[in-house]
């Protein structure tokens, strides 16, 4: 897997996954905006050095693209990007990640104001120039792209614009993976600079894995709109990425960070978390607080109990041919573990489930 990197001027002020489709409603594109043109100033570090986009790679060349506006070394994104995408057993897509910081926070979250997006408003720390050059560079990427350069979606490819910089002049802590076709992905991060590093790798690796599930979009959602939508379907989905992320983030932690957040096993700290999740709401609802964590542990049961594949979930393939569609309210084995999964328990330091 190649993974290019294009780097932006970080910004100058201080300072989680919802995979989601294109907008049914049409929204009123924005002026195109081309990229600035005078220069802007590197950053102090040499691998924050503002460089072009460079050669852009068609589906059937698949790669991972990365604009980054944080303080986060793109050396570093790139070698996560490259070990998340190395433990795919087919990834296909062409995906542009975009990572930049926010400020503190304005209010709670706010569908209305970002779209249908449950995205909180903060503060803006990109300045204009830097969200104009940004929106360039996505509209080339967009345009270079086999299925979004069709000029059969230039309306949708305006709609998609105008949203990205919505979310980008007002601040929207942005955590998404939009399908926008089957091989085209694209990835929106934004988190307050001072996060510790192992939560910024979860980060990415979480979004990245829904960028990975090839089911997503196609025909998978026709089957699954025929069997019936509900709870089960962000379950699969998101329990699946995070499954995911613990096994593929403990590749990256430090030892620093294991002794000083205890990280045990990534089994073990996945349902340590989850059942930390618990004592948040009172509740053991997989789709209580922090439900992707929840959602994993649903799969770890799973998985525990052999009605489910751990390496088709680290690999991807179980996302490639719709087998999440049979994970539903009819699967004795997926209501089981959905009414269970809250049954841990700490045994010698080890986060297990109980008999």
């Amino acid at each position: 897997m190649v993974v290019l990197a294009v780097l932006l001027l970080a910004p100058t002020c201080g300072g989680g996954s919802d995979s989601t489709a294109a907008p049914t409603t049409t929204l009123t594109p924005a002026t195109t905006t081309t990229a600035p043109t005078t220069t802007l100033t590197p950053a102090t570090t040499a691998t924050n050095a503002p460089t072009q986009l460079g050669s852009l790679s068609a589906p059937d060349d698949p790669t991972i693209h990365l604009i980054n506006l944080s303080s986060t070394p793109t050396s570093e994104l790139r070698s996560w990007a490259n070990l998340a995408s190395n433990k795919m057993a087919d990834q296909n897509a062409n995906i542009l990640v975009v990572l930049y910081h926010i400020g503190r926070n304005l209010g709670p979250e706010d569908p209305d104001r970002f779209g249908g997006h449950p995205f909180t408003p903060n503060e803006v720390l990109l300045s204009q120039a830097q969200i104009d050059g940004l929106m360039a560079q996505i509209e080339e990427w967009l345009q270079n792209d086999l299925c979004m350069g069709h000029q059969d979606e230039e309306e949708r490819l305006d709609e998609e614009l105008y949203r990205y910089r919505l979310w980008l002049e007002e601040g929207a802590d942005t955590s998404t993976q939009v399908g926008l076709c089957e091989k085209t992905r694209f990835v929106m991060m934004a988190w307050k600079e001072g996060s510790p590093v192992w939560d910024t790798q979860r980060f990415l690796v979480h979004e990245l894995y829904h960028a990975f599930q090839h089911d997503l979009e196609g025909d998978c959602n026709d089957t699954i709109d025929r069997k019936g939508r509900g709870d089960h379907t962000p379950v699969v989905v998101e329990g699946g990425a995070d499954y995911f992320t613990y096994f593929v983030a403990h590749e990256l932690y430090t030892d620093a960070d294991r002794r000083e957040f205890e990280f045990g096993s990534p089994l073990s700290t996945l349902l340590k978390e989850a059942k930390e999740r618990t004592y948040e709401d009172g509740s053991d609802e997989v789709m209580g607080s922090g439900m992707a964590t929840r959602a994993a542990a649903v799969l770890a049961l799973m998985v525990e109990n052999g009605w489910l594949d751990h390496e088709s979930l680290l690999d991807g393939s179980f996302f490639h041919d719709c087998a999440r569609s049979d994970l539903n309210e009819s699967n004795s084995h997926y209501i089981y573990a959905k009414n269970n999964w809250s049954r841990i328990v700490e045994n010698s330091g080890e986060w297990k489930f109980s008999n």
